[in-house]
């Protein structure tokens, strides 16, 4: 199971902020993609990701996260565990952007 909670809407002085919660796998690591892909293009290299809660990650997940990096979202609070996972995933872009 995971949980996004999301504060801010890159309007104003307020960056995008989602903290997420659990573990970022299969459908869940779609889903994270699929929201982050409906801010708007303008917010997207605004996002600050909070990873602190996260649990597990699995491959896709990981693939996510980095293309997510690529895009120049921040990932905050990553963990040991998080940080190990995406260290071993190729920087690429498997999610494309619109």
């Amino acid at each position: 199971m995971m949980l996004i909670k999301k504060a801010g809407d890159g309007a104003g002085s307020r960056n995008p902020l989602w903290v997420v919660e659990g573990r970022i796998v299969g459908e869940y690591a779609s889903l994270l993609w699929e929201e982050y892909l409906g801010l708007p293009a303008h917010s997207r290299s605004k996002l600050v990701l909070d990873l602190r809660k996260v649990t597990f990650v699995d491959d896709e997940g990981a693939q996510v996260l980095s293309s997510m990096q690529l895009d120049q979202v921040h990932l905050v609070g990553v963990g040991a565990f998080v940080h190990g996972i995406l260290r071993q995933s190729k920087p690429e872009r498997v999610h494309k952007s619109p």
